[in-house]
């Protein structure tokens, strides 16, 4: 099975980031979302396959400053963001 999940803009009102941070936030975010992906399997609708123009996940709260972390809470929430999408 083939999975396909293009994120043409994500709005994150959360640290300021510089270049270097940035990328290491989105690699931990296709990483970590890849992983839930293949863990748990698409979220509810998301199964049957869809594109959305938008899609409204929800709130990472911690205040963690560090990409790698910040990432992976935010793929959580784009993942859970999948199963309410439709």
């Amino acid at each position: 099975m083939e999975v396909r999940v293009h994120i043409h803009r994500l709005i994150v009102d959360g640290p300021a980031l510089g270049r270097v941070e940035r990328s290491r936030l989105t690699e931990a975010l296709s990483s970590e979302l890849g992983r839930l992906i293949t863990d748990r399997g698409l979220p509810g609708a998301a199964a049957a396959g869809f594109a959305a123009p938008s899609a409204l996940g929800g709130q990472v709260i911690g205040g963690t400053t560090d990409p790698e972390a910040y990432g992976r809470a935010l793929a959580g929430v784009v993942y859970a963001g999948l199963g309410a999408s439709r």
